[in-house]
């Protein structure tokens, strides 16, 4: 694994692109306690008003709130709406 990380970032470094465009690693944008953007994911693992858990390349990400739903999602992204309490993200092993 550190060996793909190095060679993640002397490519990222070359080509002058962020480290985690090429990596797998979660990405959070969060807009004031009422939206939160996860990119990349693999997926809903769970779903309901009260947290949504995500699958990515390093684990499970869950959004915690009230009244969370997806507003967006793609292949890339997942847009989430709703009253944001916290964030967790947990690694696989």
């Amino acid at each position: 694994m550190r060996k793909v990380q190095q060679i993640t970032n002397a490519v990222s470094r070359k080509l002058n692109i962020p480290t985690e465009i090429l990596s797998r690693e979660p990405s959070v944008t969060v807009k004031g306690w009422a939206q939160a953007v996860v990119e990349p994911h693999g997926g809903i693992l769970e779903f309901s008003p009260e947290q949504i858990c995500l699958r990515t390349g390093q684990g499970k990400l869950c959004i915690q709130g009230t009244g969370l739903t997806i507003t967006r999602m793609n292949h890339r992204a997942v847009e989430i709406a709703g009253k944001l309490r916290g964030i967790l993200l947990e690694e696989t092993t």
